[in-house]
């Protein structure tokens, strides 16, 4: 498998390359701008102690405010983008970002979001509230490494995007009439159901997603994600290597309207 460190990538939201084209501020430096939870167009969906995940639409032509990011985190972008990155201190970046591309980015920083598409720009960002450590990139989207996974063929197909020293993150293929289950391996995990952006169903309060598009699974849970429609159903899945060192039963918040079903169709 290919690899190469992730700072090198043209991905990043706040380190290097032309993702931000700015080096992430100083810890101690001043952070301008609005803390991310008081980012209008940031609705939280989920938080526990490793994570917090917001559901993110900025409109056609329009911007976000500007605001910091505290933590380390990682974004998965619904179709494609045409932006304007606008990192305090820096000159602006011109983006166009792909369908199901993964970003990744160092904090702290601040920056605005720029809209220069007909379309929304929609993605889930997810805030890493542990340090990450070193990190590397395997491939650029959920498209790029299930095309790349072995096993074609196979009713479920799965590959690492990438991975830090506290996180892993995969993206996963089931067929129509297969089922993915949760491996028994002692860690928790953030699922992602990213077709169902597309979906016209249940939508969450005051955002544009539907409901139960971000699951919580604690380690252990008899989980089995079964696929009954007609074309493979694809997975963010985001595995944390920490969890048996950390207790976090009784600290989720659930601000979303997730399903306590162990079956996602």
């Amino acid at each position: 498998m290919f690899k190469q460190p992730i700072v090198a990538l043209v991905a990043l939201l706040c380190a290097t390359g032309n993702w931000a084209s700015a080096a992430p501020l100083r810890g101690d430096q001043f952070l301008p701008g609005l803390p991310i939870l008081e980012e209008p167009r940031h609705h939280v969906v989920f938080q526990n102690t490793f994570v917090r995940v917001y559901e993110v639409e900025v409109g056609p032509h329009q911007a976000t405010l500007e605001h910091q990011h505290r933590f380390d985190n990682l974004f998965v972008v619904f179709g494609d983008a045409n932006l304007t990155n606008k990192v305090v201190g820096r000159p602006e970046a011109k983006l166009r970002l792909q369908d199901l591309g993964v970003n990744f980015g160092r904090a702290p920083c601040s920056h605005i979001i720029q809209n220069n598409g007909d379309r929304p720009f929609r993605n889930v960002t997810i805030e890493l509230l542990h340090p990450q450590g070193e990190s590397e990139r395997f491939y650029s989207s959920l498209d790029a490494a299930l095309a790349a996974a072995s096993g074609r063929g196979k009713t479920v197909r799965q590959a690492t995007v990438l991975q830090t020293q506290e996180m892993r993150l995969r993206a996963v293929s089931v067929s129509p009439g297969s089922s993915w289950s949760v491996p028994h391996d002692g860690h928790d995990r953030l699922l992602v159901l990213v077709d169902k952006i597309d979906n016209a169903g249940p939508r969450q309060t005051n955002s544009p997603f539907p409901a139960g598009m971000v699951v919580w699974i604690p380690a252990n849970s008899d989980w089995n994600v079964y696929r009954a429609g007609s074309h493979d159903m694809k997975l963010m899945v985001l595995d944390f290597m920490d969890t048996n060192r950390k207790d976090t039963n009784g600290t989720v918040q659930r601000v979303s309207h997730e399903s306590d079903s162990p079956q996602v169709r």
